[in-house]
This record gives C-alpha cells, structure tokens and sequence, in this order.
C-alpha cells in the first residue's frame, strides 16, 4: 500500500476521536505528539475493519451482480488502479472513522448522555477540579469555591468549561457570596443570593436567580457545599463565641 493512500486512514482516526464523544474531551487536551499517536491508532484500527468490508464486499454477489467489483469500477473510473493502488481501501478508512463515530454517539445517546457523561468522568480523572464540577453538577449540590483574591462563591454548576482547551470558564449559579479573612482564612459571608425577590407586576414576590461567569484557572479550592451543616457547624457555633 503507497504511503501516501495511508493519509485517509490518519484523516479517518482524526475525525473519528474528534466527532466521537466517547473521545473528544480528552482528544482536545492532548499534546500534539499523543494526539498523533491517538490518530494512528484508530487509524489502523478503521483501516482494519475497512480492509475487511472490502474483501468481503467482493464476495457479495446478487443475480450476478458484484458489489466489490462495481464500487471498483466506479473508482477507477476517476483514477486508474496502476496510479493509486488500495485508494479504495483508504477511503473506505476514512468513512469507517466517521461513521464509527457517529454510530457510537447514537449507542450512547440511546444509552442516555448523562450516562456517557458520567463513564467519561470515571475514565478521565485527570482533571481534578474539572471532575468536582461534572460531580456537583450531575448529583445537584453546591459547591463553594474559593478564588486567587480570597474571594469566595458557593452555588449550582450550571455550566463547565467545554472539551476545548481554550475555554477555561464556567457558570455558577449563586447561593452565597463572601470572602476569606487574611490571617485565619474564615469565611465571612456578605451576600445572601437566595432570599433575593421582587415584586412583579401582578404584586406577587418573584425569585431572582443570579449568575456569574468566572475563570476556572483563579479557583483554589472546591468543595461540596450543605447549608444545613453549614448552619449547625459553623454559624451556630460562631454566635456561641
């Protein structure tokens, strides 16, 4: 096989960890030389099975009508065999990777995405802070989070920062607002978001629901927030002093 017809095949496994969501967190956050590697691989992989579909579609025949040798002559009908020899089996690659792709998205959105979500965290922990989120975020706690600036914000995830490496912010939908002392590091609150309403225009009290976008990369700490053992452990004991 000339080396050049190899290049479908590293098109395919490209497109095949990029369209596959089984893949692509992980994918995106690769370094150049791993995500070649990772590319080959199911490459190869879908050059396999691609080789295969091809050998066997030459032993498919249906009232003398070969479906091997038809997808043949059509091709070399554009490009003669002698100047680009297995070109067939290299594009086939290059679908196998694709359609790969999007046949195990659809298995797992059968399966439910919040499950496909929540094997990829078990898969890939070696995002620590990204895992606490998906966590918090799937399970419906808070989390309270303190940033670089001691200032600190406890509330829902309502949206992490994406699979692509550039985007490093997230969503927080607000519970409590506070910052940290700089000799002890308690937390003193200062705004209460959830006991925030007005009135609206048929005079009955309405909630208001605030949400700030913050940087994923200023946060310093991250941990499961409970109000109720928040209120017994530590406000309680504050107004006991």
């Amino acid at each position: 096989m000339p080396w050049n017809v190899l290049l479908f095949p590293l098109i395919g496994g490209y497109l095949f960890v990029n369209v596959c969501n089984l893949f692509k967190y992980r994918t995106r956050r690769c370094e150049g030389e791993r995500l070649l590697l990772e590319c080959a691989l199911y490459g190869v992989l879908s050059l396999f099975v691609a080789r295969i579909l091809i050998v066997a579609s030459h032993q498919i025949t249906l009232a003398g009508w070969n479906l091997g040798d038809h997808l043949q002559g059509w091709l070399h009908a554009l490009i003669a065999d002698r100047d680009a020899p297995y070109l067939g089996t290299g594009i086939s690659a290059l679908a196998v990777g694709v359609i790969g792709a999007k046949g195990v998205n659809l298995v797992f959105r059968w399966l439910g995405d919040e499950r496909m979500k929540r094997h990829l965290l078990r898969r890939y922990k070696d995002d620590a802070l990204m895992f606490a989120f998906h966590e918090a975020m799937f399970n419906s706690y808070p989390l309270s989070l303190t940033f670089t600036n001691r200032k600190v914000y406890i509330g829902w995830i309502l949206e992490p920062p994406s699979e692509s490496p550039q985007d490093r912010y997230f969503t927080l939908l607000l519970l409590l607002s506070g910052y940290r002392q700089k000799d002890t590091l308690d937390f003193i609150p200062s705004v209460n978001y959830a006991d925030r309403t007005r009135l609206a225009e048929d005079g009955t009290k309405e909630d208001l629901i605030f949400t700030i976008l913050l940087k994923i990369d200023d946060v310093v700490s991250a941990n499961p927030f409970d109000q109720a053992i928040y209120d017994e452990q530590f406000v309680s004991k504050k107004v006991s002093q």
